[in-house]
């Protein structure tokens, strides 16, 4: 998905004709900087934009519906990690910039309950992970550990999360220069 400025530019590939489809969808805001997560029960994708939590059905390529989002709620929206956690059938986001391009002091972890269009601070304890944009996150099959890791970040590591607790792994070394990554 790419964004502009008035357009979402939707490439859909079909695996089983080998083709890839280009549509678009007009929006309401500016939605550079997004992390799209499908929910896999209703195959519906949701958009954290900076203004409105989007809801597309890429069936028929349109918006279901807009949300609004709090200003209070999530502020750094540009490049955040995020990953659907089956269990708990929310979305979770970490990390990103601020508005004005700076990372958070400190590092939580921000849900999205799909059910009931509510947002919260999922609490954690133990280490957290250094403040990190643009990174990618995977989830084990049952939801009890979220893997964080890449992006861009003020001190490298790499970090595996056990659900609401963190532990610290090997640091990257020199070598790894790689700023982003992307993960299914």
């Amino acid at each position: 998905m790419f964004n502009q400025n008035t357009q979402l530019l939707i490439n859909q590939y079909n695996v089983e004709t080998d083709t890839w489809k280009y549509n678009s969808v007009p929006v309401s805001e500016n939605l550079k900087r997004i992390r799209p997560v499908m929910d896999p029960t209703s195959g519906l994708i949701y958009i954290a934009g900076q203004q409105n939590m989007i809801v597309l059905d890429p069936r028929t390529v349109s918006i279901l519906q807009q949300l609004p989002i709090a200003n209070t709620t999530m502020p750094s929206r540009s490049f955040p990690g995020a990953v659907y956690h089956p269990g708990r059938k929310s979305i979770l986001y970490l990390g990103g910039f601020s508005p004005e391009g700076l990372f958070e002091a400190k590092t939580y972890v921000t849900e999205y309950t799909i059910t009931t269009n509510t947002w919260s601070i999922l609490a954690t304890t133990g280490v957290l992970p250094t403040p990190r944009a643009d990174h990618c996150m995977a989830i084990n099959e049952d939801g009890s550990k979220i893997i964080v890791f890449g992006g861009r970040i003020p001190y490298g590591s790499t970090t595996a999360v056990r659900f609401t607790f963190w532990t610290s792994q090997q640091q990257p070394g020199p070598e790894d220069k790689r700023l982003t990554l992307d993960s299914t």
